[in-house]
């Protein structure tokens, strides 16, 4: 039995190998060879700005989820 921290590890790791995947045929398309494919899209995975941009991505779009389950009154401090 694995613990919830190996789960999680084994959840992030098998979505990235998705996103590897569904991105390398896109790149292929626009004539890169499958190997500079890969590479660019470890690098991409492997970069502190991309996850900075996606942690982003995600606070924005829970915001925006928060904002339309509230209303207003959420969005106006009460005093």
């Amino acid at each position: 039995m694995r613990s919830k921290t190996a789960d999680a590890v084994f959840e992030q790791r098998l979505k990235r190998h998705a996103r590897r995947q569904a991105s390398v045929p896109f790149l292929l398309g626009q004539s890169f060879e499958s190997a500079d494919a890969t590479q660019h899209i470890g690098a991409v995975l492997a970069s502190p700005y991309f996850h900075g941009a996606t942690r982003l991505g995600n606070r924005l779009r829970k915001r925006e989820w928060s904002l339309s389950v509230c209303g207003a009154r959420c969005a106006t401090p009460t005093v």
